[in-house]
């Protein structure tokens, strides 16, 4: 399995103090400010944050020059800048959605974990079909490893003329139409098909890594009895 590596907004600064916590939340409100367009609806607006520092600096310098009477002010006030740094942390990190770039103009810094990425799965094999109902054909493909969802093209008399990558058909030629089932079920229903008619069937699977390219195709004869 490999390991990929995800982005996040880092909460480091909830160990600073003072002023150096000043000079990151100001470093912070004013990434946010430049990068407006992005962050249009943060939680604390830059000139809300930069009340919360102003009062932080301002509490702290009275707590060192006035002694352990002000330390109560200061520590309020060094909370509700915390508090308002974190709201819009959490927003940064859900609009970068782990895009490192976008953590840095949110003004935060970057801090990254590992965790084991699922390997993209196999092309789905042996596809077959089979009578259901009337003017029903029954499908499945092999089960493959790691799979967690499977679709599957459907079309009449030929089979389609089609490049599909990455979950995309990027062309398709389709004389006579086809369908398409998206239902995560390996084992899928065609329905309301004309008897006697041949149809074409290509499966593809996916999971968290990816989608693969369409199997093989295979075809199956409709039946009304």
């Amino acid at each position: 399995m490999n390991k990929i590596l995800i982005h996040h907004c880092s909460e480091a600064y909830h160990e600073l103090i003072g002023t150096e916590l000043g000079g990151f939340a100001t470093n912070m409100k004013d990434q946010q400010l430049a990068n407006i367009d992005i962050f249009d609806e943060l939680p604390k607006a830059p000139s809300v944050i930069e009340g919360l520092i102003t009062l932080h600096l301002s509490k702290y310098e009275a707590w060192q020059k006035g002694g352990i009477n002000q330390k109560g002010e200061s520590v309020t006030a060094t909370k509700n800048l915390m508090d308002g740094m974190d709201e819009n942390r959490v927003y940064v990190d859900k609009k970068a959605d782990g895009s490192e770039e976008i953590i840095i103009q949110g003004g935060y810094d970057v801090t990254s974990t590992a965790r084991t990425a699922a390997d993209r799965c196999k092309i789905p094999t042996n596809g077959l079909g089979k009578h259901g109902t009337p003017n029903e054909i029954l499908t499945e493909c092999d089960a493959m490893a790691g799979a967690t969802a499977y679709g599957c093209f459907c079309s009449i008399d030929e089979a389609l003329d089609i490049v599909f990558e990455d979950g995309k058909i990027k062309s398709i030629t389709a004389p006579k139409g086809f369908t398409m089932d998206v239902n995560k079920e390996r084992k899928k229903s065609f329905g309301s098909l004309i008897a006697g008619r041949v149809y074409f069937f290509q499966y593809y699977c996916s999971n968290a890594a990816g989608v693969t390219k369409l199997g093989k195709v295979f075809s199956f004869r409709a039946s009304d009895n």
